[in-house]
């Protein structure tokens, strides 16, 4: 099955494909030999109605757009004049449109296919869209057509697929497509009483799905659940340098029989994390301290770089330090510890600590402390390469 509307451009050699999984709905579009809407304009339809049926979590996705080529069949109306619409009206002329030829559509019931054809509005103004779907008999499914004038907006395709994801089999091969709404007109059963509805007969500006619709929608069979691609990366890492630049010691306490200073030693270390938070590989300096007094030490340590293969990876940043001691076992010191996901600054590299006077972007302080010591470490974290990135949707999931 297509993961991406057809304009969405492709995946470049030497790229990774950004994938979500998400329920789709697919439109095969086809528009008339003389029907005068553009290709933007279509997409700009495809668009409004794929953002109206965001709210079920429903993706519209076009995976097919060509116009069709003339003459179209003539009997017994003829697909070929200039202002088609003024001589159709939905429910007329049902079997000539479903006759129509689909190139590059195999399967006619698992997808929706819509009809761009001249004129602005349907016979007498009854209209700018038309759903329509027939029933094959025995174990078949039923198969859709919309047909759209060139006066046409994405509201009026949102609400004509509204009418195609409505429809279920209510037994007996027997299906309906009436609104499942509480506010379901009872003099139209197929439209909403509600005016801010999405299957009012009139559409407004924002329409709404609801609850009942979204959910009986995300049941139909023309809905599949798919790997959607919403943009694509260059096949490389992140990559991120952790440079500790300073540890402030506020309060040390060692054992008896001893001063307060420490015989301490530490490692400084920058890891990588995946998304369940198991350590794939860390890269670490070793510092020592004897005596390790009530100071702030500036520590003359290198970036430590390390590559993040996702943004789903994650880096911590930690720091453990061990005092020595005569009289009694060595202590392990309080430990610095912190996990950073990628988030709107990118693991740390595009913030900063506000308590940090005159800090850089990207510079963080931790702090700990237990019966032995009070300290905290500045390090400030660098974003060093970032694979380029290209977003060009995206997903309801």
């Amino acid at each position: 099955m297509a993961d991406r509307n057809v304009w969405d451009p492709p995946t470049p050699p030497g790229h990774i494909e950004d994938i979500t999984r998400g329920k789709v709905v697919e439109l095969h579009i086809y528009s008339f030999p003389q029907s005068t809407k553009t290709r933007d304009a279509i997409r700009t339809d495809v668009k409004r109605a794929a953002g109206i049926w965001c709210q079920a979590k429903i993706n519209v996705q076009a995976v097919r757009l060509e116009k069709l080529a003339g003459p179209l069949p003539s009997e017994p109306l003829d697909m070929n004049l200039s202002d088609l619409a003024r001589h159709f009206a939905c429910g007329n002329f049902a079997d000539q449109f479903f006759g129509i030829p689909r190139p590059g559509n195999p399967d006619i019931t698992r997808s929706i296919a819509v009809f761009y054809i001249p004129g602005d509005a349907f016979i007498n103004g009854s209209g700018n869209g038309c759903h329509q779907y027939r029933y094959q008999g025995m174990d078949g499914q039923p198969e859709h057509i919309i047909i759209m004038t060139d006066g046409s907006d994405g509201r009026t395709l949102a609400h004509e697929i509204g009418h195609a994801l409505l429809t279920r089999s209510i037994g007996s091969g027997q299906w309906t497509n009436e609104d499942p709404d509480p506010q379901q007109d009872p003099a139209s059963p197929l439209h909403n009483l509600n005016p801010q509805n999405l299957m009012h007969p009139v559409v407004g500006q924002n329409p709404v799905v609801s609850a009942p619709q979204a959910s009986q929608a995300r049941q139909c069979l023309l809905v599949h659940e798919n790997g959607l691609v919403s943009g694509f990366r260059e096949n490389k890492p992140f990559k991120l340098g952790v440079k500790f630049k300073s540890i402030n010691v506020k309060k040390t306490d060692d054992e008896a029989f001893s001063d307060d200073a420490l015989e301490s030693s530490w490692v400084f270390k920058a890891s990588v994390l995946d998304a369940n938070d198991a350590e794939l590989s860390n890269k670490s300096h070793s510092w020592s301290k004897d005596p390790l007094h009530w100071f702030n030490y500036a520590l003359d340590m290198d970036y430590l770089s390390v590559d993040l293969p996702t943004t789903s990876h994650k880096l911590r940043v930690s720091v453990n330090g061990t005092d020595w001691d005569f009289w009694s076992p060595n202590d392990d010191l309080a430990p610095i510890d912190q996990t950073r996901p990628q988030g709107t600054d990118k693991w740390g590299s595009g913030s900063m600590d506000p308590g940090i006077p005159d800090g850089q972007m990207g510079d963080h302080i931790g702090s700990a402390s237990d019966d032995e010591i009070d300290y905290s470490v500045t390090f400030n974290i660098r974003l060093e390469q970032e694979p380029q990135q290209t977003t060009f949707r995206s997903v309801c999931a």
